[in-house]
């Protein structure tokens, strides 16, 4: 269960990072957090795709 937070962890990082590059800087806040819950999950789910995959 640790990696799973931590793989999250690391997707919201991505992708609060990329929500402050220059070109996407408008100051929406509804489009930073679903930006970065897309980001969260997207690598959540690669993460246990992975492991899956990796398990076999």
């Amino acid at each position: 269960m640790r990696g799973n937070k931590i793989a999250a962890g690391v997707g919201a990082l991505t992708g609060f990072i990329f929500t402050r590059l220059p070109y996407m800087d408008d100051g929406n806040f509804l489009v930073t957090n679903v930006l970065v819950l897309i980001s969260a999950s997207s690598t959540l789910v690669t993460w246990l795709v992975i492991k899956k995959i990796v398990k076999r």
